[in-house]
């Protein structure tokens, strides 16, 4: 199929099951969607609500600024949880997600810190409740919080699911530049390799 290519972001604001594909996808260029005033991430996913992305073929998610390629953040600017899981599948290997992340989030989690955007609070955050459940899923940045955003937990990667990671997996500087707390599963047949190689996003700013 003919690759599509979407100018913008998505958003997500899920109090129930979404579910999303993305077959054969790009989104990239976010300043077309006039995203200045609400973070530059591909996908921001917000709420209490499940949101289960499928993936079919090969896709690119860029994401810009201090925004997360994909992004999850714990919590809103209000101080309100984010409570609900991502989850992130496909039905083989042959199926491909390429994240990037661009100078201070995550490639999937937590923004970086840093003022830009009137929805934002300039905070760096943590982030939570993700699983990968197969497909292949590349990440330049980090899978987890973005740059002083503190922790990562409940990061599950399992299934056939095979992640290259460029810039690590887990929880960065979080409050008073201490070490964030990280959890992460990995079971079935998953099969990954997590590097520091990354030259943009979370993992390159500290």
């Amino acid at each position: 199929g003919e690759k599509s290519e979407i100018r913008g972001i998505i958003q997500i604001f899920a109090n129930t099951l979404v579910k999303l594909k993305l077959k054969d996808a790009t989104i990239d260029q976010p300043n077309a969607a006039d995203t200045n005033t609400r973070g530059m991430a591909a996908i921001d996913i917000q709420g209490s609500g499940n949101v289960e992305i499928k993936v079919e073929g090969n896709n690119t998610l860029n994401g810009y600024g201090n925004s997360a390629g994909i992004q999850k953040n714990d919590k809103e600017p209000n101080g309100k949880e984010n409570t609900g899981k991502l989850t992130i599948t496909a039905e083989n290997t042959d199926q491909t997600l390429n994240v990037i992340a661009d100078v201070r989030g995550a490639a999937i989690g937590g923004n970086g810190y840093g003022s830009y955007g009137d929805n934002t609070d300039g905070n760096g955050h943590g982030t939570k409740n993700i699983e990968i459940n197969g497909g292949t899923v590349n990440t330049q940045g980090r899978i987890g919080s973005g740059c002083y955003g503190g922790a990562a937990e409940n990061i599950v990667i399992t299934g056939d699911a095979v992640v290259n990671a460029n810039g690590g997996i887990g929880g960065g500087d979080g409050e008073e530049y201490e070490g964030g707390k990280t959890s992460i599963t990995i079971s079935g047949n998953a099969k990954v390799t997590a590097t520091d190689k990354a030259e943009t996003g979370a993992k390159f700013y500290g």
